[in-house]
């Protein structure tokens, strides 16, 4: 499947959109040869994205994500996050939304928690664990932008 692109076929013209869906319109003339673009990959910490396993704990749902507008979500409100170090206690690892699992190009991946913390608007917090003995966890605070983002991405699942 070509997302966001342009496929012409025996004077048909194929529009995709990055939600999977498609029309089709008449050409002017026949063409004879196609042209493919990929989209570029999404690099995060060194690494290009396979793709993106997302569960939610409560309920027992998940999503797979490969779409690269969806890995580019992910990766700039990580990258752009306030970042900071929290304790996980248990109280913490029971208020856990998502395990969020982010695999790579290269047969490596990298497990994180979600947090959604309702004030006004959804705040979305993500934590990095580097072992299951850590305790104290490298945390992404997303910003609004990123947050509303993100949270759209989130209502896939359930």
């Amino acid at each position: 499947m070509l997302l966001g692109g342009l496929l012409v076929i025996l004077g048909l013209i194929w529009y995709t959109d990055t939600n999977g869906l498609s029309e089709s319109k008449s050409s002017p003339a026949a063409v004879t040869t196609v042209t493919l673009q990929n989209a570029a990959p999404v690099i995060f910490e060194q690494n290009e994205i396979k793709d993106i396993h997302v569960e939610s704990i409560k309920m027992k749902k998940s999503k797979t994500f490969t779409n690269t507008s969806d890995f580019q979500t992910f990766a700039t409100g990580m990258q752009t996050a306030k970042k900071n170090r929290i304790l996980l206690d248990e109280e913490g690892a029971d208020l856990i939304d998502y395990n969020m699992w982010i695999s790579f190009k290269d047969g490596s991946y990298k497990k994180y928690f979600i947090w959604i913390v309702d004030n006004n608007h959804k705040d979305v917090i993500i934590g990095y664990q580097s072992n299951l003995k850590e305790v104290h966890l490298q945390l992404y605070q997303l910003t609004e932008n990123y947050s509303k983002k993100v949270n759209n991405l989130l209502r896939k699942i359930i």
